[in-house]
């Protein structure tokens, strides 16, 4: 056992550690008359039993009335750490309110000499290193706050790695008010991370009734953050009850199809420019007639398993009138037009299905209506920018299906087939004021999945954009992970705290649900923008599916269909014609051979071996692929481009 329980504490022999439980919470407290925030952090302890393994216990605050059940369970690696928010008492609730509570803030506390470093929950992980020499102290909600969205948090994890091995952190219930907390030199020369609950949001609200539950689990010997991705899949499938994708596959014809094929989006075209009411001139990308000739490309490429997915087919074009959809976009053909593309791409073997958007109430839709709209923090009806259908509010899920949810079964009366397509479901927590139908960011973000769990029982399966760990359960695509390539975008409006610590983006999420999900990292001509060839082998070495975005003409997001068919011929053929299975298949091993050089195994047998950088290392030389198959080699290619930024197509000789 390596979590133990003692009549004082908790302790952790191979890493040292030991938590006095007089110091194993960390309370922040409201005063009411003083408007102000306090922090107290030694409790008196109540013991209501104790074992090797397990501890019940009352933490009690004297000074400010508050006591707090809190429950330990220690299984082999595993700890558990739980409280009960429903029955924590305030003694003097008209002056003290509870607001927060940290969590074993000693636990994963280190000297800036060790070598080491904090995984933090942003995009698909970050690590940041011991060595800092200024005071620094970093909050990062677990998933994605709206004040704070250039962070994409996806996932409910933290953790240290260190000499002797590593502590993965899991923020396990609670976790949608929820924030880790990594401070450097919080004491001269010493660092620590821990997760910080939030127990009200508002000192008026009173206290819900749900447990809030931190796990640990100690990884003795661990060299890098690759197994701690391991350990946060096994925490994925043993404690969220989340299944494989090939046990999925199982008699789900639509899914096996969409594991083993390519993401294909195609523009119809959009309003523009973005104005409040929605009625600015339509701007036409691609026509459903043209559509059937990018088929034909496709078709003539070699690419003949593809999700093909289209954006803008609605009333207005992409944005263009939600959650009103018909009439069919008029511009780009009407009904009888979109008809006979999705029975020319389903005659031709391709899934062919909508992306839809049913969170948004547009300004610029005939359906509008502000009693399906949510509250926001005073009450006014939330908005959510300006966009092509006009001024978007976003709608409460709590009531939305009541008015809106008869559109799905209208949607598939059109012929639509395949992984049907939800534009950013799970972006943002937010939370609904309206007294007419509250919600707290849990109700509301489980309420916004309801809205995935309907179609994706239409169609057999469904993908969403950024999806963080809580709505794994109702998807098997994720349409974009966020991952380096939009942290680079995005760097310079980071919080100050954050960019401080100088973190790097890691694969931690990608390793984790490889083989839960399926999933992409960055549309075909976004990787010109760093070099083409780059991120592709980078794709390789995150495991991500390529995937494209096109148009007939270039007036919108899409790409000109002809140079991303060009550009992802190959990765097309290596990834859904010569290994389709890896994207069912765990990720079993992930060996970091230099700077941006990986060796991935499978657990079904085939090895990936890239080096997506400029800088050769011992087993893999400067952009080069090597793919085996039960120790047998079956494809190796080194190559050619000029350095980062410059490489748009592969260069000759």
């Amino acid at each position: 056992m390596l979590f133990h329980i003692t009549e004082r504490g908790i302790g952790l022999e191979f890493a040292e550690r030991f938590v006095e439980f007089e110091k194993l919470l960390c309370l922040e407290l409201y005063h009411r008359p003083e408007k102000k925030t306090v922090v107290q952090t030694d409790l008196l302890v109540f013991q209501n039993y104790h074992t090797d393994s397990t501890a019940s216990l009352d933490l009690y605050d004297s000074v400010h009335g508050i006591l707090i059940p809190v429950k330990l369970t220690c299984e082999g690696r595993h700890l558990r750490i739980v409280i009960d928010a429903g029955a924590i008492v305030e003694t003097n609730g008209n002056t003290w309110r509870l607001m927060r509570i940290g969590v074993a803030p000693s636990l994963l506390e280190f000297p800036v000499t060790e070598s080491g470093a904090y995984l933090l929950p942003n995009y698909s992980g970050m690590l940041t290193t011991f060595n800092r020499q200024e005071k620094i102290s970093n909050d990062d909600r677990v998933y994605m706050q709206q004040s704070e969205w250039e962070k994409f948090g996806l996932i409910n994890a933290f953790g240290a790695l260190f000499s002797r091995g590593a502590v993965l952190g899991i923020v396990h219930s609670g976790d949608f008010r929820a924030w880790i907390r990594t401070e450097m030199n919080f004491l001269p020369g010493r660092n620590r991370q821990f997760a910080v609950i939030g127990i009200r949001s508002d000192p008026g609200d009173f206290l819900e009734q749900e447990e809030k539950a931190v796990f640990f689990d100690a990884l003795p010997g661990v060299a890098d953050y690759t197994d701690m991705a391991f350990a946060y899949r096994e925490y994925l499938l043993n404690d969220r009850g989340l299944s494989p994708l090939r046990e999925r596959m199982k008699g789900n014809s639509v899914l096996e199809y969409a594991v083993k094929a390519m993401r294909l989006k195609i523009f119809m075209g959009q309003k523009k420019p973005f104005v409040a009411d929605g009625k600015s001139p339509y701007v036409n990308c691609t026509t459903f007639a043209e559509a059937e000739e990018i088929i034909d490309a496709l078709i003539r490429a070699g690419i003949r398993k593809a999700i093909i997915t289209l954006v803008g087919w609605n009333l207005g074009g992409h944005d263009g009138a939600y959650p009103t959809h018909f009439p069919v976009n008029e511009a780009a053909g009407g009904e009888a037009g979109l008809r006979r593309l999705i029975r020319k791409a389903l005659d031709n073997g391709y899934q062919i299905v909508p992306h839809d958007g049913v969170c948004a109430l547009y300004m610029g839709s005939p359906d509008f209506d502000y009693r399906y709209v949510s509250g926001d923090e005073s009450g006014e009806p939330q908005s959510g920018g300006m966009w092509a259908g006009g001024l978007l509010y976003i709608a409460c899920p709590q009531v939305f299906l009541n008015r809106y949810g008869g559109e799905f079964l209208r949607i598939k009366e059109l012929g639509f087939s395949g992984c049907y397509y939800v534009d950013g479901l799970a972006n943002g927590l937010f939370r609904c004021s309206d007294p007419e139908h509250p919600a707290n960011e849990k109700e509301f973000a489980r309420g916004q999945l309801r809205m995935i769990e309907f179609p994706r029982m239409l169609y057999g399966a469904s993908s969403t954009e950024n999806p963080a760990v809580y709505s794994l359960e109702f998807i098997d695509e994720a349409a974009h992970l966020q991952g380096e390539s939009t942290w680079r975008c995005f760097k310079d409006h980071l919080p100050e705290s954050l960019r401080k610590l100088e973190g790097k983006v890691i694969p931690f999420y990608n390793l984790a649900v490889h083989g839960i999900i399926t999933y992409q990292t960055e549309w075909g001509h976004g990787l010109r923008k760093h070099g083409l060839i780059p991120g592709i082998l980078q794709q390789f070495a995150e495991g991500a599916r390529p995937s494209i975005e096109v148009s007939m003409r270039g007036l919108c997001n899409g790409d000109y269909y002809e140079d991303s068919i060009r550009d992802i011929a190959e990765t097309y053929r290596l990834n859904f014609d010569l290994v389709p299975e890896i994207h069912e298949a765990f990720i079993e091993k992930y060996e970091l051979l230099g700077e941006k050089a990986v060796r991935l195994t499978y657990d079904n047998g085939v090895e990936i071996t890239v080096n997506y950088g400029f800088e050769p290392c011992q087993e893999a030389e400067p952009l080069s692929l090597k793919i085996t198959r039960k120790g047998t080699e079956i494809f190796y290619k080194k190559y050619n481009a000029t350095k980062e930024g410059e490489a748009i197509h592969e260069k000759e000789g």
